[in-house]
């Protein structure tokens, strides 16, 4: 069974951490940092790569992928690191964070509307979200989701006033899932995973964006660490991995 429990989002930012049990039965450890996009799949692949690979334990942290970089850079352990776009990984291979030969795409996502289950306010498309009287929440444009809504709406020529700019996807669905926000962007896998709570107004084709999804592992990893990272990124991109990524609304590349 995994040992990785996801806590409650904490109130003052967006990252989320595994609490990780003993793991003395463990003979390896790796770190795994992901976009906060990722943070149901990638615990359910955690649960589904530890079940075949028993004598590895993965501890995962979840945040902005701009957030991460920012973490990597100061110093967080990391031994593989799955990012929402390419840009933030070109950061980490700039800094020789990664290794460049590791990293590849490995999934990709659109973006939607998401607003309160049954939509009380009645938004049908983009140019709703024009209207003053709501309040519509956004990534903040330091991070992917906030730089692709914001691509979205140039796209689509308009202009909006956000209620707030939240540093990772999953404040944008907390927001709009708990009525603080009328409305928000958000990854249409994000407002899948949420079903419960929002429901999702398509984005057309025509305005929308694809994310890129990049995996790497570190770069000065132990020879035991980076064999069990080059495991799991095969894991990632092999049948089951990609079973679950489709599995929660993810295209493969």
């Amino acid at each position: 069974m995994c040992c990785v429990v996801i806590t409650a989002l904490l109130p003052a930012c967006t990252t989320r951490q595994s609490q990780v049990p003993d793991n003395s039965s463990k003979d390896l450890v790796l770190n795994v940092l992901a976009s906060a996009s990722l943070a149901q799949v990638f615990t359910r692949i955690a649960e589904a790569f530890e079940s075949e690979f028993l004598d590895i334990s993965i501890t995962t942290t979840f945040a902005g992928s701009a957030t991460l970089v920012t973490q990597v850079k100061n110093g967080a352990p990391m031994d593989i690191v799955a990012l929402a776009d390419t840009t933030n990984m070109d950061k980490l291979s700039s800094a020789g964070l990664i290794d460049t030969q590791s990293s590849q795409v490995f999934a990709t996502n659109t973006m939607t509307i998401v607003v309160p289950r049954s939509n009380p306010r009645k938004i049908t498309g983009l140019i709703d979200l024009t209207n003053a009287s709501l309040d519509v929440v956004l990534c903040a444009p330091t991070q992917p989701c906030g730089i692709y809504a914001q691509q979205i709406l140039k796209n689509a020529n308009l202009n909006i006033s956000p209620k707030s700019l939240e540093t990772s996807v999953s404040g944008v669905v907390s927001k709009v899932s708990t009525g603080q926000a009328d409305a928000g962007i958000a990854y249409t896998t994000d407002a899948i995973a949420s079903i419960k709570t929002v429901d999702a107004v398509p984005i057309p084709a025509s305005q929308n964006i694809v994310a890129q999804y990049p995996i790497a592992r570190g770069s000065h990893l132990s020879t035991s660490s980076q064999q069990a990272a080059d495991a799991f990124i095969a894991f990632v991109v092999g049948a089951t991995g990609t079973r679950i990524l489709t599995d929660f609304g993810f295209v493969l590349p």
